[in-house]
């Protein structure tokens, strides 16, 4: 199991009894769904009204969530939970979110193998040298790298 299937990455909207609006970015393990426990959430930042215009928090909160959504290896923000976010404010912070970051695509990796059966990754730069008749030796056994389909 990857650790994009173990983590899910949320946006907690929460009001404290002040009436200030709180924004949490929270990782959850979902490893183990029968624990009902703290020790299965991380809070990664929390951002209040109390000093902010609930516009920033949001900026801000969706913000951190791509930080720790590229962290844990999600390609994309659509598996984002938001957490007691109306139907209006959730289609408005994915809408005007989205636009601001964008995911840069993960370069093509290959991977070839040897004698001392080593699994080695290489780019898609010498991927191409190697298919046009390029050599890459082992670094540990010296034998030609060998495509691994």
């Amino acid at each position: 199991m990857s650790l994009t299937d173990q983590i899910t990455v949320s946006i907690l909207k929460m009001t404290e009894s002040s009436g200030n609006i709180q924004f949490f970015v929270r990782m959850i393990n979902n490893v183990d769904k029968t624990i009902r426990s703290f020790n299965n959430v991380l809070e990664y930042s929390c951002h209040q009204t109390k000093r902010l215009s609930k516009d920033e928090c949001m900026k801000r909160a969706w913000f951190d969530a791509s930080m720790v959504t590229r962290f844990v290896g999600h390609e994309n923000m659509d598996n984002v939970l938001l957490v007691n976010f109306d139907e209006d404010e959730e289609q408005e912070i994915r809408k005007n979110m989205t636009i601001i970051l964008t995911f840069p695509k993960k370069p093509p990796t290959y991977e070839y193998s040897c004698k001392c059966e080593d699994h080695h990754i290489v780019t898609e730069k010498e991927h191409n040298a190697i298919k046009s008749g390029n050599t890459y030796e082992c670094n540990t056994c010296g034998d030609n790298l060998k495509f691994v389909e």
